[in-house]
Formats: structure tokens, C-alpha cells, sequence
């Protein structure tokens, strides 16, 4: 994988004008202007090339779970049963060093964060109190246990990309969190389906898909579903940071992510780097430049382009300072697939 690597720099010749200071002509002092505006500008010449090997296949970053100020707790969904199941409960809370009480029917079933416990048939109203100094927070969940399928059903929806698709567990035409219910699709055993989520299978190719949910041993629910070929690669993310210093050596990079039904073996990236301060100078204050990558990019995966910048402390002894804007198209097949726009300043 090619590596997008932008390089600051004025590309301002020397020039040397040789004039009566009292006797000026109107084309060096237009002369003179232009050459001493270029050289505050410093706006730079990005400059992209291959240097790299192949980036590896990353997979979105999951981010990290952040509570509030407000004290609370979490001990799940509403969930399903098989009978004589033992249930495996945990609390989640932001209090410092609490004391817990698990709760049901006025007796207390535990006071650690874990609980461990065997329900009785039908319906099981689960109370969790957490307490910490003067805080002291709740919540509950009801645990139905059965012994039959009655009732129970999965079902495919169509995810967040055109590639994906969600199997979900209902109880009597409700969303329900149901323990142990496993999804085969296309022949291939995917899992079951997380406790209190979906199961969410990405990477899709075109053509028809079967699939079929599976609890206790009998068929819960099934079917079929066709994909068309899409093609469809996005920018999930750009890090360039807001503002840097002239002689800063600034790490980013520009994530992508296939979210159609067709891998994508070549793309390009054409960049515009505009500096707002001398905008009014036209192109002289503008860089344009487009830079191929050959890599294969699957449904599903996204990749990685490191984005290095290196800003020089002075150039023609004037610091490269400015606003700055920096246009992406993301191109395939000679059609533009995304636009992003960000902006970062010089100091």
C-alpha cells in the first residue's frame, strides 16, 4: 500500500531584481508583491509518493465506554432461558468501591458484582442495588425461563452497509435476548447471537444468501436474501489535527472501508491544499495532486493510508503560517466516491 506523504515547501526560485529604488516600474513592484507574498505563504507543495509496504487490514476501533458524572448501574437486558440454565448476571457502575445487593422476591440473592444463579420457571424479576458514601443507584431486569420453543423466532434485517446483515431474537413478534440461539449462514456456523445484541455479519458478496437460526437443537427461524454488486468504499476517518507549529513533523491518516458487495483492487485519492490567508492570490495560495494505490480492499475491510507531514521551521526565512483547508475525493473508476473536507492552521 502506497503511503500518502506530504511534504511542506515553498518552491520559490531565487530572483534577483536590480532597480533605482526612486525609479520603480510598475512591473517590479507588481514583481515584488507577488515573489514577497508567495514567500509568507508557505502554504506548501503537498507531494504524494510510494514508499511503504502494503498496509494490513484494520479493523474499526471500538470506543471505549464512558460513564457520566451521574452515579449509575447496568445489569442488562430483559432475557430468555432454557430451564434449569444457570444465569450468569454482572453490574456495571461508575460508584467507587460499591456495595451491591441482588434482590428478588424481598431475599437477597448475592452482594458481590457477579451473581451466579439457577431461576425457577416463568417470570423472574431481578433487583440490583448499588451503593457507595451517599450514593445509591438500581436497576432491574426480568429473566423468563421456558421449556419449549414456543414462541421463539429470529429474523434477518439489512445493516449499516450494503454488505451486512443483522439476525435478531424475538419473542412473540418482540425484540428479546434470548440465550444460545445460533445462526448458520451459507452452510458456515457464524455463532450465536450476543446476549442483550445482534449478531451482525458484514463482508457480504453478491448473489443469494441462506441462512437459518438455531435453539435447543430445532430450526427457530430461515430463509434466503440477494445482494446486487455494489461498489461503495468510504472514508471513514481522517485524523489531521486542528492547528500544528512550523517545524513540526505531523502524524495522521485517512481510514477506508469497502461497505459494498465487490472488492476494489485500485482506487485514487486527489487532494486540494488551499491557504485561506492568500486565497485571494488564486492559484499561487492552491495545490492540487492525485495519487493512485493498487491493493485489493474485500467487503467489510477498511485500511489505513498513513498521512506524514513535514513542516519546516522557515522557508525563505519566513515561517509557513496560515489557515488551511484540505480537500479528499476518494476515486474509483474514474467517479468521484467521496468528498471530506478538514481544516488545520500553522501557528
Amino acid at each position: 500500500m502506497q503511503e500518502l506523504h506530504l511534504v511542506i515547501c515553498s518552491g520559490l526560485e531565487a530572483l534577483t531584481l536590480q532597480f533605482d529604488p526612486r525609479k520603480l516600474t510598475r512591473r517590479q513592484v507588481i514583481l515584488i508583491i507577488v515573489y514577497i507574498a508567495e514567500a509568507v505563504i508557505g502554504y506548501g507543495i503537498w507531494d504524494i509518493y510510494s514508499s511503504s509496504p502494503p498496509v494490513e487490514n484494520i479493523q474499526p476501533n471500538t470506543a471505549p465506554v464512558k460513564y457520566s458524572s451521574k452515579p449509575s448501574v447496568n445489569i442488562g437486558c430483559d432475557r430468555i432461558v432454557w430451564k434449569d440454565t444457570e444465569v450468569r448476571l454482572s453490574a456495571s457502575t461508575n460508584l467507587r468501591s460499591p456495595r451491591f445487593q441482588w434482590i428478588m422476591d424481598n431475599k437477597t440473592l448475592g452482594t458481590e458484582r457477579e451473581l451466579a444463579y439457577t431461576f425457577s420457571q416463568g417470570k423472574n424479576t431481578v433487583l440490583l442495588k448499588a451503593e457507595s458514601g451517599n450514593d445509591s443507584v438500581q436497576d432491574n431486569m426480568d429473566i423468563l425461563v421456558v421449556s419449549s420453543t414456543e414462541g421463539i423466532s429470529a429474523e434477518v434485517v439489512g445493516g449499516s452497509m450494503i454488505n451486512e446483515r443483522v439476525f435478531m431474537t424475538k419473542w412473540n413478534d418482540a425484540e428479546y435476548s434470548i440465550d444460545g440461539v445460533s445462526v448458520i449462514l451459507d452452510g458456515k456456523d457464524m455463532g450465536f447471537i450476543p446476549q442483550c445484541r445482534k449478531l451482525t455479519v458484514s463482508g457480504l458478496y453478491p448473489g443469494t444468501h441462506t441462512w437459518k437460526a438455531v435453539y435447543r437443537g430445532g430450526d427457530i427461524g430461515g430463509g434466503s436474501f440477494n445482494l446486487e454488486a455494489v461498489t461503495s468504499v468510504r472514508m471513514t476517518r481522517i485524523d489531521i489535527a486542528r492547528s500544528y507549529r512550523a517545524g513540526d513533523t505531523v502524524e495522521g491518516r485517512i481510514l477506508l472501508q469497502n461497505k459494498g458487495t465487490v472488492p476494489v483492487k485500485q482506487f485514487s485519492i486527489k487532494t486540494l491544499v488551499v491557504n485561506h490567508k492568500f486565497e485571494w492570490m488564486g492559484d499561487v495560495a492552491r495545490k492540487e495532486f492525485t495519487n493512485n494505490f493498487d491493493y485489493e480492499l474485500v467487503p467489510g475491510n477498511s485500511v489505513e493510508i498513513p498521512v506524514r507531514v513535514a513542516i519546516p521551521e522557515k522557508i525563505s526565512g519566513v515561517k509557513p503560517v496560515g489557515d488551511y483547508s484540505i480537500t479528499i475525493q476518494l476515486i474509483i473508476n474514474n467517479k468521484v466516491e467521496e468528498t471530506q473536507t478538514v481544516k488545520t492552521v500553522v501557528v
